[in-house]
């Protein structure tokens, strides 16, 4: 099993804004992923979901991905 999280920002009017994490998970041939949006980009004015598929609440999204 193998594991590897992500800090996710972007740039925004000139300033790097932290928007989460995602973390990577490899279980023999089996891949998946789960994302957590951060609480300040979500409270943040200019807020924006970075995938339709990613629900923009405070509770961890699971995307499955199988290889």
């Amino acid at each position: 099993m193998s594991n590897k999280e992500v800090i996710v920002s972007i740039s925004l009017g000139g300033r790097d804004i932290r928007v989460g994490k995602l973390w990577f998970y490899i279980r023999g041939a089996r891949e998946s992923a789960s994302f957590e949006y951060d609480k300040n980009w979500l409270r943040h004015p200019e807020k924006f979901a970075i995938d339709p598929a990613l629900k923009f609440t405070e509770a961890v999204t699971f995307r499955i991905v199988v290889a």
